[in-house]
């Protein structure tokens, strides 16, 4: 299972049972899934803050 956290403090999970990664948004203001089911087998999660905010 691959976490990362943000400089906002969103922390963005791999799920890998479902294929898909999950935003929990800072503050507890929600959660956010991200291709649900499209993404294989997310084992490690990136953004890239510095640039277009792409997930890797």
């Amino acid at each position: 299972m691959g976490i990362y956290v943000d400089r906002k403090g969103n922390v963005y999970v791999g799920d890998l049972g479902k294929n898909r990664i999950v935003k929990y948004l800072a503050n507890n203001q929600g959660v956010q899934v991200i291709g649900q089911g499209e993404i294989g087998n997310p084992s490690s999660v990136y953004v890239d803050e510095d640039g277009d905010g792409a997930l890797y």
